[in-house]
């Protein structure tokens, strides 16, 4: 059972006060400043004159293509954005589904709200004292919000939940929206438009990957925690040459499908999973193989992403070093081989 701390009344308008504080120009990185006007409400830099209008509450550093779904996949960023908008969109009420009887709906594994409780704790991993009512928090890759919520509820000064698709910052907002130190934002994880060591702690959990680049992006996620600050990484695991060699060339498949078709993909994957999972011991057997789970979204999820890397510990705990971070974890033995997880989940403090 998770334990609450009951913190003082927040109010928006502190929440908005406090972003402007935070809140970088992505293009020449002068302050922004919070304008209201009959027309318009934005964030305005005071240098280059950019403007970055909030449409429907959310702030947004994106360009006006990247605010909707289009039929322009060609370039990754954009791609992304659909494909993860798209998902976002049709299960955003994953992590917020209610509880039920073990076995009663196998598709709703995982995306329940005790199951959104328990991977908050085994995934994001911020304690008590990273959650403090004077932090600063950055969920960075917020997808529907679940786990933005989850920060919040535990009452930190403000929790900032940023994500590259439509339909992810829509459901953020909506499924956060009674939460006054919550604010969503539409911006790219490659260039945040936050100052540099503003934030006081940071979680993940299963995005770096599916940016293109994800020794950049968490490059540009650690340039923005301060000294003392915390960031947990959670990102998919190298697994074995046979299994990696399988995963490759599925994906060279169904990267090429559309989002129907990818969705349609995902069903019958997730049949297969379901109907492998009757006979004991072969669903997991299976998954030597190739990613095979009994639920429809988490069968998007791997195979319609555009882009999804892998990555070793040893790679992970690099990037820690290398942007001044030191590991509050013990890494594996052997830190550049499988460990027979999926992913690799890697806490650290800012030097």
């Amino acid at each position: 059972m998770t334990c609450l701390t009951i913190r003082p009344k927040h109010r928006r308008e502190d929440s908005t006060r406090l972003l402007t504080e935070l809140l970088r120009c992505v293009k020449c990185h002068a302050p922004l400043e919070h304008v209201v006007t009959l027309e318009t409400v934005a964030f305005d830099c005071l240098q280059c004159a950019s403007r970055y209008p909030i449409i429907d509450g959310i702030p947004r550093f994106v360009s006006a293509e990247f605010i909707r779904r289009d039929e322009h996949n060609d370039e990754l960023a954009r791609k992304t954005k659909n494909y993860f908008g798209f998902e976002w969109d049709h299960f955003r009420d994953w992590g917020f589904l209610p509880d039920t009887p073990s076995g009663v709906d196998p598709n709703t594994s995982g995306g329940t709200v005790s199951d959104r409780q328990r991977a908050f704790q085994s995934k994001c991993r911020l304690n008590e004292d990273d959650l403090g009512r004077d932090k600063v928090v950055l969920d960075a890759g917020c997808g529907n919000g679940r786990y933005t919520l989850e920060a919040a509820l535990r009452g930190p000064r403000l929790v900032i939940g940023v994500d590259l698709g439509y339909g992810a910052v829509t459901s953020a907002r909506d499924n956060t929206q009674q939460h006054d130190n919550v604010v969503i934002i539409q911006a790219d994880l490659h260039d945040l438009p936050f100052r540099d060591d503003v934030i006081d702690s940071c979680f993940s959990n299963g995005v770096l990957m599916h940016t293109g680049d994800a020794e950049r992006a968490f490059g540009e996620i650690a340039r923005t925690i301060r000294p003392g600050g915390v960031f947990v990484a959670h990102v998919y695991q190298k697994l074995h040459t046979i299994w990696e060699h399988n995963d490759r060339h599925i994906r060279d498949f169904t990267t090429k499908l559309s989002i129907e078709e990818g969705l349609e993909f995902a069903r019958l994957m997730a049949q297969l999973a379901r109907f492998l999972d009757r006979f004991e011991g072969v669903l997991p057997r299976a998954n030597d193989y190739l990613r095979l789970q009994v639920t429809e979204h988490h069968m998007f999820d791997w195979y319609s992403a555009p882009t999804a890397s892998h990555h070793t510990y040893a790679e992970l705990a690099a990037w820690f070093d290398a942007h001044a971070f030191s590991l509050l974890d013990e890494l594996p033995s052997h830190p550049d081989q499988p460990t027979g997880e999926w992913a690799c989940n890697l806490k650290g403090r800012k030097r």
